[in-house]
């Protein structure tokens, strides 16, 4: 076997995204593939779960960034942190990111989305990408963090214009000009001015809330309070994270238009909903893969693994494994299936996950209040695009038209 037919340009998305035959022959023929030097590729559901759970021997270290970019201390986002700090953040964070949080923020989330889908409605149509799935997250989790509504459609547009450059690999607006800095005020001077003022009025006592940007200003971690920059950065990792719940909602919105069976069976069987979610979480990953750093010798699948070899984790095609999912590269509304790796395992399993499947859902229930079957469709010059987003996977525009005589 000529195992140079498996590599690929990790930071590519015409290639991640496009790979699910290679991901498949992977699974058969080179479970632990080798897309680049020093990088190797989990494509089996075991193997992957394996290399999330054992933090010690496959350390964050490194992140979603590319080789050689380094990131400030105190500008990591929590899936690029070890321990100690990331179990003592975890478990500051975890005292608001919880099924309590996603069951609070619900009531807003629903009349959000309300709001979003009518006004989608009144106008005759538009990009529900761009004026629905991509502002929820924002608005719910800003909500959360405590960001003024009226402040989230421009946030998501420096959001959606920041994901569109090289900085999630790179760290710069722009790899041929580096010198615009590494860090977060010199990537993104706009969002790291908004936080910090934010964070400046809560520590001076002029905003006295209970939001989440508040808690992470009196904290004490052990003795010691987060740093401005630590709570900025954590600030604009949630929100950016985000991305991911806009992809699943995109994914289902996507899936309910374009196939009136589906939107159908989901409409008459509302218990479906929840299922219809992680079935989309599981097979459409949002997020298609997650690096890992190797800090010791071991082994995976036959393949001897070197300290500092970086191991990509295949979700996208773990989830597909036919191995531990029935009709694994078929979309089923299955409820009895094995806990899919959309949220990633072990002690770095998404933190949003509460809030991801509850924002999925309520997508979808309100989506069917406003809408009559068929009254929403695609328009006919659309043409599909993924987010051109090497570890994203959901379409960056969904142009529709709301008929008006459905």
């Amino acid at each position: 076997m000529d195992k140079s037919e498996f590599e690929f340009d990790l930071f590519d998305p015409q290639q991640t995204q496009n790979m699910w035959d290679k991901m498949q022959r992977m699974r058969q023929e080179c479970p632990v593939a080798q897309p680049a030097e020093g990088f190797f590729y989990t494509s089996r559901y075991q193997d992957t779960q394996r290399v999330f759970r054992d933090s010690r021997t496959f350390s964050c270290e490194g992140g979603f960034r590319a080789a050689g970019v380094v990131i400030p201390d105190d500008e990591l986002f929590l899936a690029e942190m070890d321990a100690p700090l990331h179990p003592r953040l975890r478990k500051l964070l975890l005292k608001s990111f919880n099924p309590g949080m996603a069951k609070g923020a619900e009531s807003f989330t629903q009349s959000y989305i309300e709001q979003l889908l009518s006004a989608l409605k009144s106008k005759g149509g538009g990009d529900i990408v761009g004026e629905v799935s991509a502002r929820v997250p924002l608005a719910v989790t800003g909500h959360v963090l405590g960001i003024p509504l009226s402040d989230i459609a421009e946030l998501s547009a420096q959001f959606f214009a920041l994901l569109h450059t090289d900085w999630p690999a790179y760290g710069v607006k722009d790899r041929e000009h580096p010198d615009v800095g590494r860090d977060i005020a010199g990537s993104a001077p706009e969002l790291a001015e908004y936080f910090d003022r934010m964070i400046d009025a809560r520590r001076s006592g002029k905003v006295q809330n209970d939001d989440l940007v508040s808690q992470m200003v009196q904290a004490d971690i052990e003795g010691d309070q987060l740093s401005t920059e630590r709570i900025r950065s954590l600030a604009i990792n949630f929100l950016s994270a985000g991305l991911s719940t806009t992809n699943l909602i995109s994914n289902l919105y996507y899936r309910m238009i374009e196939s009136d069976d589906f939107a159908r069976t989901l409409r008459d069987d509302p218990d479906l909903i929840p299922v219809a979610v992680d079935e989309s979480l599981r097979f459409e990953p949002p997020v298609l893969f997650l690096f890992r750093t190797a800090m010791h010798d071991a082994e995976i699948a036959d393949t001897a693994i070197k300290p500092g070899d970086r191991l990509v984790t295949g979700i996208a095609s773990a989830n597909r494994d036919e191995s531990v999912f029935e009709r694994a590269n078929e979309f089923r509304l299955n409820a009895a299936d094995p806990e899919h790796l959309a949220f990633g395992a072990g002690p770095h399993l998404c933190l949003g996950n509460h809030m991801a499947r509850m924002e999925g859902r309520v997508a979808v229930e309100e989506f069917f209040r406003q809408f009559a079957p068929g009254q929403v469709q695609l328009e006919p010059s659309y043409k599909y695009h993924l987010m051109p987003h090497f570890l994203e996977y959901g379409p960056e525009r969904l142009d529709v038209v709301v008929r008006a005589d459905a």
